[in-house]
């Protein structure tokens, strides 16, 4: 007998949102939902070719328009695995920002 993975169908309607769903863990738990039925969409800030596209939305989850998504597509539960990759200190201020300057993004 295997072990119990915690993973249930959602046979009574669940809709889950997946932030990181690009990630390794995000990934791997999106395929886990696709191969049990389970109902869910995924949000990353980067392209993922392993999620379909009808299951995938490119976005921030610090975009304000995230709510219209929650509510757009019903979603009841969230599993928030989104990080921060990369985070800058401002010298000047000695501030810090999670968002990629221009320079970085053409790495």
């Amino acid at each position: 007998m295997g072990a119990s993975t915690g993973i249930k169908r959602n046979e009574d309607g669940t809709v889950i949102l997946i932030t990181g769903a690009a990630g390794h863990i995000g990934k791997r738990l999106a395929q886990r939902c696709l191969n049990n039925g389970i109902d869910f969409t995924g949000i990353d800030c980067v392209e993922s070719r392993e999620i379909p596209e009808e299951r995938f939305v490119r976005m921030d989850v610090r975009d304000p328009s995230m709510a219209r998504l929650i509510e757009e597509r019903r979603i009841d539960a969230i599993i928030h695995l989104a990080f921060c990759t990369k985070i800058r200190v401002d010298e000047k201020t000695c501030l810090l920002y999670t968002s990629p300057s221009p320079r970085d993004r053409t790495r």
